[in-house]
């Protein structure tokens, strides 16, 4: 078995994991107070510019997790088929794939799916130390970002009932219309327009795809702007609680 190589051009067409809405990244706290440091910006408005609300897989079929995260058709810090902020990326940018080869099971059978770069590959020593040291940082600045943000957000949800959308979206259109024309309003009309056209309230299954976008939506609309609220009394704040992870971060922060 090989070990797991990047390259661009020959296993994907170039910065695909970068590109869409199957591989959007989940963003931690840590991350934004890294990039609101790089960037010069406060957190809120990053979060204003550049932020949503994802989904991530968890093992149990019948849960997901809501994580902050990216607009991500294409990430707005990919220049060509570089990283605009590389040296401050996301931890779960930094990770992928080399965590999910790592962990394996499951998830590692379903990313192979959409990137073919992490099929029959393993890790070697030194890549292995690395999403180890990735993983490990994560599951710290997470527990910081638990107990700042309990309350903002539910982290782990139900898969949600055809009826649970609907209620969903009536929310999140409600909210919406509080803020006027956005970028988010128009993504929450569409999956609107798909929750009626393709027939998910009658119980037809959809592709994980779209299922993402949908209630990432509905999501993004629902808690946008307790997110907001949230960040921006943090903002300035953060230094204290995640600053003692720089070193950290700085020793980890090139692919093997």
């Amino acid at each position: 078995m090989a070990y797991f190589r990047c390259k661009p051009g020959e296993l994907c067409s170039g910065a695909d994991c970068c590109s869409g809405i199957d591989s959007v990244p989940s963003i931690g706290l840590g991350d934004w107070y890294r990039l609101s440091e790089k960037l010069g910006e406060p957190v809120h408005v990053l979060w204003e510019q550049f932020g949503r609300i994802v989904l991530v897989p968890l093992d149990s079929p019948e849960k997901i997790s809501l994580s902050m995260g990216l607009d991500h058709e294409p990430c707005p810090f990919l220049e060509g088929n570089s990283c605009g902020v590389y040296d401050v990326r996301p931890l779960s940018c930094a990770s992928f794939p080399y965590s999910v080869i790592y962990l394996g099971g499951k998830y590692l059978d379903e990313t192979a799916k959409e990137f073919t770069c992490v099929e029959g590959v393993e890790l070697n020593g030194r890549q292995e130390l690395y999403a180890k040291a990735l993983n490990d940082l994560v599951f710290e600045e997470a527990k910081i970002e638990i107990r700042l943000f309990q309350g903002i957000f539910p982290r782990i949800i139900s898969f949600p009932h055809p009826r649970t959308l609907m209620t969903w979206s009536d929310k999140a259109l409600q909210e919406e219309k509080k803020r006027g024309e956005s970028k988010r309003a128009r993504e929450l009309k569409q999956s609107l327009d798909f929750l009626i056209d393709s027939g998910v309230v009658h119980g037809k299954v959809i592709g994980a795809e779209d299922f993402q976008r949908m209630v990432g939506a509905f999501s993004t609309s629902i808690y946008y702007e307790k997110v907001r609220l949230k960040l921006k009394t943090l903002n300035g704040k953060l230094d204290r609680h995640f600053r003692q992870f720089n070193k950290a971060r700085r020793g980890v922060k090139r692919c093997p």
